[in-house]
C-alpha cells in the first residue's frame, strides 16, 4: 500500500522538476519588453489643472503647490521653438508652423499665465519588471475662457502638441 503514494510523488515530483527546469529552449531568451509588457491603457486622455482657479479652494491649491506651472509652459512653447515638438490645430489635426505659434501668442489677450490646463494622451503599461510606465503620446494646452462679465466659462483648447 504504501507503494502507490510514494509512485504519486515521484511522478508530481517529476512533473514539477520539468516545469521549473532552464533546459527548455525557450529558458534562456530574456523577454523584451514588448513580450512582457501588460497595456493598461493604449491611449488614455485626461485633463490636469496647472492653476487653482479659486485660489480659496485649499484643494485645489493643495494639489498644486509642488507644481511650476510657468516652467511647464515655457517648456511646451520652448519645445516647439526649438523643433523638439510639433503644434497642431486641436479642431482640424493640420500643423502649425513656428510662426503661426507666434501669432497665437501674439493674439491680444493671450497670456501664458492663462494657460491653466493640460490634457495628456499617453500609453499606459506595466514593464517587465512591474512598474507602471507612462508615455506621453500629446498635450493639449487649454487656455482660460472668460464671458463679456469677466466671468470664467471654462477652457478653450490652444493646440495640440506632440513630441518629434
Amino acid at each position: 500500500m504504501n507503494r502507490i503514494p510514494l509512485f504519486f510523488l515521484i511522478i508530481v515530483l517529476t512533473f514539477l522538476h520539468s516545469c521549473c527546469s532552464n533546459n527548455s529552449p525557450t529558458a534562456d531568451k530574456k523577454p523584451t519588453l514588448l513580450q512582457s509588457q501588460i497595456t493598461l491603457a493604449d491611449t488614455i486622455t485626461y485633463d490636469v489643472m496647472l492653476r487653482a482657479l479659486d485660489e480659496g479652494n485649499i484643494w485645489e491649491v493643495e494639489q498644486l503647490k509642488h507644481l511650476n506651472r510657468e516652467a511647464f509652459v515655457s517648456f511646451i512653447f520652448d519645445g516647439i521653438y526649438s523643433n523638439r515638438f510639433r503644434a497642431f490645430d486641436y479642431y482640424n489635426g493640420k500643423p502649425l508652423s513656428t510662426d503661426e505659434v507666434k501669432k497665437i501668442e501674439a493674439t491680444e489677450g493671450f497670456a501664458r499665465e492663462k494657460v491653466s490646463k493640460v490634457q495628456f494622451k499617453e500609453l499606459w503599461y506595466v514593464d517587465s519588471l512591474g512598474t507602471l510606465q507612462k508615455h506621453v503620446h500629446s498635450y493639449t494646452l487649454g487656455i482660460e475662457a472668460y464671458s463679456n462679465q469677466n466671468t470664467f466659462i471654462g477652457h478653450k483648447a490652444l493646440f495640440t502638441v506632440k513630441p518629434n
